[in-house]
């Protein structure tokens, strides 16, 4: 429920949740390649393909974002952190 509040209301929370995001911002490709696994519903396969990468690159570029910014795309409530922090980006 925090996440969905944050989305709806603009101020500092949403710009903290945005920010979870810049650790990846030297590597736009990262960037992405998280919105693409996200748009695709974690779907590997799918991601891959719309990327044009191979499944092995999409697990490199995947595990660099979560070391990168902490948050693990295998944990369900860190997966939907992140996806909220593409929404939040995009907002502000």
């Amino acid at each position: 429920m925090l996440v969905e509040y944050q989305l709806a209301r603009p101020g500092s929370g949403l710009v903290r949740l945005a920010a979870k995001l810049d650790p990846l911002n030297a590597h736009p490709y990262l960037i992405d390649t998280l919105r693409a696994f996200v748009n695709r519903g974690h779907n590997r396969r799918q991601t891959a393909q719309d990327l044009h990468i191979h499944r092995n690159t999409l697990d490199y570029r995947l595990h660099r974002v979560t070391a990168l910014t902490g948050l693990d795309l295998m944990v369900p409530a860190e997966a939907r952190m992140l996806a909220a922090a593409l929404t939040a980006r995009d907002l502000a």
